[in-house]
């Protein structure tokens, strides 16, 4: 990609994987789903998670099992 595709795809990248963080940290079910495409999945040691439906139920296991947590992006 040329320069400037480059960093629109990084910017792009990152506002999702800052979406990613607030949607877990928030409780925001529909936000995480929505970072995802329609046969999107998380693979994590707490099982495989296929689709938006799935998806969008992560938040609320997290928030059974933690009292909070914190997502950070970093460079």
């Amino acid at each position: 990609a040329d320069g400037q595709g480059a960093l629109l795809m990084e910017i792009a990248i990152r506002r999702v994987s800052e979406r990613y963080a607030h949607a877990v940290d928030s409780g925001d079910g529909a936000l995480l789903a929505a970072q995802f495409t329609a046969d999107g999945m998380i693979v994590s040691p707490r099982g495989t998670f296929e689709g938006p439906e799935q998806i969008r139920g992560i938040p609320a296991m997290l928030k059974e099992r933690y009292l909070k947590t914190f997502h950070a992006v970093l460079n």
